[in-house]
């Protein structure tokens, strides 16, 4: 059960924001960045910090922040998108050093 949090909880706020663009749930908005931030928070924390959660938790925070950044209209959909991959082709390539630890256990 315990490996189900974070699929669950990443559904559950994929389904907030689905509803929030179909003008159903206004709050969905918050909720989906909210959402974003803490999955991120616990998937780094419930499984450990480690070259195996290190780039999703990492793209969940940041994905967080851009979309309050859209929200706030700093930010487009257009800009949003690559600005995520050129951060993912960073968290790879620091993933790739020693910087992040090395799996410690097996998820």
């Amino acid at each position: 059960m315990k490996k189900l949090i974070v699929p669950i909880l990443i559904s559950v706020f994929g389904i907030c924001w689905l509803l929030a663009e179909m003008k159903i749930f206004d709050i969905g908005k918050m909720l989906w960045t909210l959402g974003l931030l803490s999955s991120g928070i616990l998937y780094l924390t419930y499984l450990g910090f480690s070259k195996t959660t290190f780039v999703i938790g990492s793209m969940l925070i940041i994905g967080s922040g851009l979309s309050l950044l859209r929200y706030n209209g700093m930010l487009t959909v257009e800009h949003e998108l690559p600005v995520m991959v050129v951060i993912l082709g960073v968290l790879l390539a620091i993933n790739t050093t020693k910087i992040i630890p090395a799996d410690s256990k097996v998820v």
